[in-house]
């Protein structure tokens, strides 16, 4: 489990780093809001999955 998240977060920051650098250089006209809303419904994504992760 422990080895898990630890894999995940630097792989996580990574990909959010690059999702958020192609979301303001391809759609910069976007509403903030729109992007934060979008940015947390992958965040619960991707925690679901850590978690199946960790029950499996």
């Amino acid at each position: 489990m422990i080895n898990h998240i630890a894999l995940a977060i630097p792989i996580f920051y990574l990909f959010l780093h690059v999702v958020v650098r192609i979301y303001f250089w391809e759609f910069p006209y976007l509403s903030v809001r729109y992007f934060t809303l979008d940015i947390t419904y992958k965040l619960i994504m991707i925690f679901q999955l850590i978690q199946q992760w960790d029950m499996g």
